[in-house]
């Protein structure tokens, strides 16, 4: 994805949602994609304190409920402001 393309996303999925939410769901896994997630989610928020968590997804080899980065193909991300 490109860096513009993840930035209106997130802004879009910010400016409609409402306390804990889950923001980006199925972005393609990779760490340019992470970062730039990331740093979206900072310039949005600026000064305030916000929790931000990843849930990675893709094929589990170990345990169907591990959520384990190696194995990911896609990630999610959950704010909490």
């Amino acid at each position: 994805m490109e860096k513009s393309e993840i930035r209106e996303l997130v802004f879009e999925a910010l400016r409609n949602s409402k306390g804990y939410r889950s923001i980006l769901k199925g972005i393609e896994f990779s760490e340019e994609n992470l970062i730039q997630v990331r740093k979206a989610i900072r310039k949005f928020f600026k000064n305030q304190k916000v929790v931000v968590r990843t849930r990675w997804r893709g094929v589990r080899n170990h345990h169907r409920d591990h959520n384990i980065k190696s194995e990911a193909q896609f990630f999610d991300v959950y704010v909490y402001a």
